[in-house]
């Protein structure tokens, strides 16, 4: 109740962000996994930014300049937040072109440029005596991560929201024994939580999310608790596209966090999920 109602706070933090971050200082308690799980080891992260192939690229055109009419539509037509809702479901098709328009059901003749990568990298671990976890949003991107891992003869694991629970903790197991395939291919949000994946010293995230949260509970399937080795996490990006200004968008999200969580002394930074937000992600290179 330190907040009151719901209207009363949106006002409150509207006027005056610093006091709603000092009433709720003394009740927020944060351990964070650097600080209490000292002996493992080091995890590096980093973004790798890929160009489009000119067929990918054409289609990326069309489908933005479509979705620019459907969002400047339904924010001129609709409630706020019902535009909102058609926004991110037109988003959605742009952010899956990045990773392949096949995956918006647009064959292609080769593999998109992320999995043209991958299956090099797969090879490449594989060779190395590595393990890695390959995460995606999409059914269809860990569809054409299986395309790949056949044409080069990769043994691999599959594990989606369709796997049954028993099924998973088999999956878990035979990843984790040494002699199982090195590479595990896992929707997000199945593998974001509750899994031991402590043979994998790679992980890749083949598309961005928008809360950094959810990625990073993703790669620390790999590092935690059992890790021996340094984790590598890699995020493939697609240049001058909207996953670039997710990043950027995120960055800015995540300060906003911080400061809610880590400074309740400090400066706030104002602003939720807006109109401007798909604008940013929407105009401009």
């Amino acid at each position: 109740g330190i907040f009151g109602v719901l209207k009363d706070f949106k006002e409150l933090y509207r006027e005056d962000p610093e006091r709603v971050l000092r009433r709720s200082a003394p009740f927020i308690l944060r351990r964070t996994k650097d600080k209490l799980l000292k002996e493992l080891p080091k995890k590096e992260e980093r973004e790798l930014f890929l160009e489009m192939s000119p067929v990918q690229k054409e289609i990326y055109t069309r489908t933005i300049a479509e979705v620019r009419e459907e969002v400047a539509l339904a924010y001129e037509d609709r409630p706020e937040h019902q535009a909102g809702i058609v926004a991110l479901a037109a988003i959605l098709r742009l952010r899956q072109v990045c990773v392949s328009p096949e995956l918006l059901g647009k064959p292609l003749e080769e593999p998109a440029p992320k999995f043209q990568y991958m299956a090099d990298q797969l090879e490449e671990l594989q060779a190395e005596g590595n393990a890695a976890l390959v995460f995606s949003q999409f059914i269809g991107g860990l569809d054409q991560m299986e395309l790949v891992a056949k044409a080069r003869g990769i043994a691999y694991l599959r594990m989606d929201g369709r796997t049954p629970v028993v099924q998973r903790k088999e999956l878990v197991r035979a990843f984790q024994d040494e002699q199982g395939p090195s590479f595990f291919f896992i929707s997000l949000k199945t593998g974001g939580v509750g899994l031991n994946l402590t043979r994998a010293n790679y992980v890749f995230h083949l598309d961005p999310w928008w809360n950094p949260a959810v990625e990073n509970q993703a790669s620390d399937r790999a590092h935690r608790i059992g890790q021996k080795r340094a984790v590598y996490v890699q995020r493939l990006i697609m240049q001058h596209s909207i996953e670039a200004r997710m990043l950027e968008l995120k960055a800015q999200k995540a300060e906003l966090f911080r400061q809610l969580v880590e400074e309740p002394g400090g400066k706030a930074v104002r602003g939720g999920f807006s109109k401007s937000d798909f604008d940013y992600l929407l105009n401009g290179e």
